[in-house]
């Protein structure tokens, strides 16, 4: 289920599996579309024609999210009857729940067994339990690829001026909807970001995601292109971080996940460096990999750390070849992690110099006491000053984790 990425593909594969696990000898799986209609994407053992193409929801998916499989007899909704009808003997409504949310569900229905026993419906929840997550993350990419069907196919017919304007327009609320406008409260911890695109918007992305359980998942990325098709792929790429990073708990393994994810899209034409860290905010460790991106800075003390990891880019090459490291290491109060794209340190001077992250990490020691979010500010403020009049070619983002003495 996890190496399918399309839809309908994904739900005929889960038909079938599901009448083998329980010996059942028909199954209609039904797709939440939306709050009102079901749409059904697979079945096993109906005839041809019997099955709508759509049907509403009411009496298949449960309002409140259940996720317990329950008796279901007779016809499912919209079925047509049978000339002659073979008789239904058992049959059971298995509801498919992702992360809280309702995805579908599917009714199983055998004409030889009186009633399913209770190993073979909990096998059957299990199984629809791993079928929800795979069938949510399928929809998702089905729905971004869409998306950037749409856009390219409206562009194709729009004059060199409009889009541009368009361009712009739709990547401006695409990142504006991906970038966080408020981060976790969380007792003994600290967060502040600041970005500034190159352009009217750009590739960059951070986030700090809340994971239940008192563990928080960092992340910063910077995809390799510039404008809308950058601002496309950086809000595809944050979804499957964000989804991959609530289902899995090791940092190396989302990686490895996203990028099989962005292989299954297509023909490489962009890429995205990304690092991606597990916080435990109880044992105030950090568990994280880092894919290609600029290593993080820690501030101890008045001094500063560049952290290790390996690890190459995302979305490029097969999953074998990006040679992913994970790290960990403890926090103590008063520490300050820093994660930023190369955009701050690849700002160049009137002069020609280059700042690098050595005049980066100069900068950050000269301010290391500041709050977090003056030190964002003073941090862009210096850099401003750096570059002077010389154009800004590259995005710039920067996140601050400070470990706050709750003492």
């Amino acid at each position: 289920m996890i190496g399918t990425t399309t839809l309908r593909d994904l739900a005929r594969h889960v038909c079938r599996q599901t009448s083998e696990l329980c010996g059942a000898d028909k199954a209609i799986f039904y797709f939440r579309r939306d709050d009102e209609w079901l749409d059904v994407i697979a079945t096993y053992g109906w005839e041809p024609g019997r099955i709508p193409k759509q049907t509403q929801i009411g009496g298949i998916c449960d309002p409140e999210g259940s996720a317990l499989a329950i008796p279901f007899n007779g016809l499912p909704p919209g079925v047509k009857p049978g000339k002659p009808e073979k008789k239904l003997a058992a049959g059971l409504r298995i509801p498919l729940v992702a992360q809280g949310d309702s995805v579908g569900a599917m009714i199983v229905h055998s004409s030889t067994k009186p009633k399913f026993q209770p190993g073979a419906i909990a096998l059957l929840q299990t199984f629809a339990n791993q079928a929800a997550v795979a069938i949510q993350r399928a929809s998702l990419i089905e729905s971004l690829q869409a998306k950037i069907a749409q856009l390219e196919a409206a562009q194709e017919g729009l004059a060199q001026k409009e889009r541009m304007e368009r361009e712009l327009e739709l990547a401006r609320d695409v990142q504006q909807a991906v970038l966080p406008r408020k981060f976790p409260m969380i007792p003994g911890y600290a967060f502040s970001a600041h970005n500034k695109p190159a352009r009217v918007v750009g590739g960059d992305f951070y986030d700090v995601i809340d994971l239940g359980s008192g563990k928080l998942g960092l992340v910063i990325a910077d995809v390799s292109d510039k404008g809308m098709p950058a601002a496309v792929y950086m809000a595809l790429t944050r979804s499957l971080i964000v989804a991959e990073a609530r289902r899995v708990e090791s940092p190396r393994k989302v990686l490895v996940n996203v990028n099989d994810l962005l292989l299954a899209l297509g023909p490489a034409r962009m890429f995205v460096t990304v690092f991606h860290g597990v916080l435990d905010t109880y044992l105030r460790k950090l568990f994280y990999a880092r894919a290609g991106h600029d290593y993080p800075f820690l501030i101890r003390d008045g001094e500063i750390h560049p952290l290790c990891g390996e690890g190459v880019i995302l979305g490029y090459l097969e999953s074998k070849e990006l040679h992913l490291t994970e790290e960990t290491f403890s926090l103590i109060a008063g520490d300050r992690l820093l994660l930023y794209t190369d955009g701050l340190v690849d700002v160049v001077s009137p002069g020609g110099q280059r700042l690098k992250p050595i005049g980066f990490a100069e900068i950050l020691k000269r301010f290391s006491t500041y709050p977090v979010k003056e030190l964002c500010t003073e941090i862009f403020s210096q850099i401003s000053d750096f570059q002077g009049r010389t154009q800004q070619f590259d995005d710039m983002s920067l996140l601050v984790v400070e470990v706050l003495d709750t003492d």
